[in-house]
């Protein structure tokens, strides 16, 4: 059973390491920020997990500065 979670995990890494090469890095950049904050999302509303106030202003704080990098790729590459 521990062998199979070893290539559990390689599969989707392997193929999210060959999906980089087509994308820019500043989108691939991005996407690293999705899991942990799936698994966020996930532990706090779903699993009842406590958060300290500072740490979620952070949470905050980080997708903000996403936010406005996604915007800043949108508005280069199509006039918003």
């Amino acid at each position: 059973m521990l062998i199979l979670t070893g290539v559990v995990t390689i599969f989707p890494l392997f193929f999210f390491n060959l999906g980089l090469k087509y994308i820019p890095l500043g989108l691939a950049g991005v996407l690293f920020y999705i899991a942990p904050s799936f698994h966020f999302i996930t532990s706090f509303f779903f699993l009842g997990e406590y958060m300290e106030f500072e740490k979620i202003i952070a949470f905050i704080i980080i997708w903000i500065a996403v936010g406005i990098f996604i915007y800043d790729v949108i508005k280069k590459n199509w006039i918003i």
